[in-house]
C-alpha cells in the first residue's frame, strides 16, 4: 500500500484500507460524526455529480470523476480515525482515493470494491476545527470510465474507541471464510521459570488449562537486532489471566522472549489463516524492547517466502504492520497505526489467497495485495531486544485466537 506521514498531533505513519460491509446503510457508533458525501463542498478540481443508489445513506451518494478535492468543515473532539464509505467503478486499474485533515494527507489506497465498503484511515485529530477532505487522485478515460462513489464520511471520537482496561474472553465463533481452531485465555497460571528451555525448540513448555500447548524459542536462538539469547525461562509466566512477558535485563543485559502456540494436529503450521491476539504494556518506558507478532514461513527461506508482521515496534511507540512481499527480491507494505502499547487493543492479522489484511480493534488499516505468501507459516508472538538500557516492565496478552482458512 504506502507509507506516509502525518503532522496533525504527532509524526506518524498511517493507512486507508478497506474491509467489506453489508451493502445496507451502516449504523454508526457513539462518539462518531458522521456526513452525507453529496453535502460536501468542491475544494479543488472537478468532475462531480449526485449519485442515486437505494443502498446508499439517504438514497444518494457523490460520484468523482475528476481529479477532484470535496471538503467540509467541522468542529471535532479528540479523534482517531476516518471512515469513507466508497465504491469504484474500474478502468484498466482502480481509483485512488486519498483522505486529508486541513490538507495534510493521513491515508491514500486504491478503491477496489463494487459494493459499499468502509475504508478507514488511522490518525491522531486534535479537539478543533477543522477541514475534512476526500480526494480522487487518477481520473482515467479511454473507452470506459474510472470513477469513485464516495457514500458518507465519518470521524471517529477517541472515546468511541477506548477498550476498557478489563480482561475480556477470546472470541471462539467462526467466521465467515473461517473455521475457529485455537484459543487460550492463559486461566492455568504457569510461575516465572516454567518456560525455561535450553535447547529444544520442539519441546512443549506451557499447556493451558483446556490442553493447549506452546512452544518457545531455546536460549541457543538469537534475537534480530542485538543477537542476545532469548530467555524463556527469564522473562514468561501466566498468572491472573494472562501471559505475561516480564521484560528486564538478564545477566546484565535486556532479553526478550519468543513464544509459539501449536495448533489442531500437533503442528504449528498453516496455509492461510487468521490470528488475534489483545495486548498491552505496563509502562510506557520500554524503549529496548521490539515487539514483532508474526507469521514465518516452515522453509526458513527469507525473504522468498514472505513475513507478516502485526503488531510490531519499539514498546515505547506505537504499532505498526508490515506484510513483506514473498519474492526473492523482497519488498514491503506497510503502515503505521498511531496507536501506543500502553492501552489493550486487539491485533488481527488475516492471511488468505491474494490478500494481507492486518485489523486493530476490528479496524481495517493495511489491505496488502502484492507477492502474498502461499506456503505454510508458524505464528510466533516475538519480544525481542533491541538497544541497551535498564527499563523493566510487563507486556501482557490478555488472550489468543486462531482461525483456519474455509474458503469462500
Amino acid at each position: 500500500m504506502f507509507r506516509s506521514c502525518s503532522a496533525i498531533a504527532l509524526a506518524v505513519a498511517v493507512a486507508w484500507g478497506g474491509v467489506q460491509v453489508v451493502v445496507a446503510p451502516a449504523a454508526r457508533a457513539a462518539g462518531t460524526t458522521a456526513i452525507e458525501a453529496d453535502a460536501m463542498s468542491v475544494l479543488t478540481g472537478k468532475g462531480t455529480t449526485k449519485y442515486v443508489d437505494a443502498t446508499a445513506s439517504g438514497g444518494t451518494a457523490l460520484a468523482l470523476t475528476g481529479a477532484v478535492t470535496v471538503a467540509t468543515n467541522l468542529s471535532l473532539p479528540d479523534s482517531v480515525r476516518v471512515v469513507v464509505r466508497a465504491k469504484a467503478r474500474q478502468c484498466l486499474g482502480a481509483p485512488i482515493g486519498r483522505v486529508s485533515i486541513d490538507g495534510v494527507d493521513i491515508g491514500t489506497s486504491p478503491v477496489t470494491a463494487a459494493t459499499w465498503t468502509d475504508y478507514t484511515a488511522t490518525a491522531p485529530i486534535a479537539a478543533g476545527a477543522h477541514t475534512v477532505g476526500v480526494s480522487f487522485t487518477n481520473p482515467f478515460w479511454l473507452g470506459c470510465s474510472r470513477v469513485l462513489y464516495i457514500d458518507t464520511v465519518s470521524i471517529v471520537a477517541a472515546t468511541a474507541s477506548s477498550s476498557p482496561d478489563t480482561l475480556t474472553a477470546a472470541p471462539v465463533a467462526d467466521l465467515p471464510g473461517w473455521t475457529h481452531t485455537f484459543a487460550d485465555n492463559f486461566t492455568r497460571d504457569a510461575p516465572l521459570g516454567s518456560w525455561a528451555n535450553l535447547s529444544n525448540p520442539t519441546k512443549v513448555v506451557y499447556v493451558g488449562s483446556d490442553g493447549q500447548q506452546w512452544l518457545t524459542y531455546p536460549q541457543t536462538f538469537t534475537d534480530t537486532y542485538q543477537h542476545r539469547p532469548y530467555r524463556a525461562d527469564e522473562v514468561l509466566s501466566v498468572s491472573n489471566g494472562t501471559m505475561d512477558f516480564y521484560l528486564h535485563n538478564v545477566a546484565g543485559q535486556p532479553a526478550g522472549a519468543n513464544p509459539s502456540p501449536v495448533l489442531p494436529g500437533g503442528t504449528q503450521y498453516q496455509t492461510y489463516g487468521r490470528y488475534s491476539a489483545r495486548l498491552k504494556v505496563d509502562t510506557p518506558t520500554l524503549s529496548e524492547y521490539h515487539i514483532a507478532f508474526l507469521l514465518w514461513p516452515k522453509s526458513e527461506l527469507w525473504p522468498n517466502d514472505g513475513e507478516e508482521d502485526f503488531p510490531e515496534g519499539a514498546l515505547s511507540s506505537t504499532s505498526n504492520a508490515y506484510a513483506h512481499y514473498a519474492r526473492a527480491t523482497g519488498g514491503q507494505d506497510g503502515v503505521g497505526t498511531g496507536v501506543m502499547f500502553t492501552d489493550w487493543h486487539v491485533y488481527t492479522i488475516e492471511w488468505l489467497p491474494g490478500h494481507i489484511r492486518f485489523y486493530l480493534d476490528d479496524d481495517l488499516v493495511l489491505d496488502s495485495t502484492k507477492y502474498i505468501p502461499s506456503k505454510p507459516m508458524r505464528w510466533q508472538l516475538q519480544v525481542e531486544t533491541d538497544g541497551n538500557g535498564t527499563n523493566s516492565g510487563h507486556l501482557l496478552v490478555d488472550w489468543v485466537s486462531v482461525w483456519s482458512y474455509a474458503g469462500g
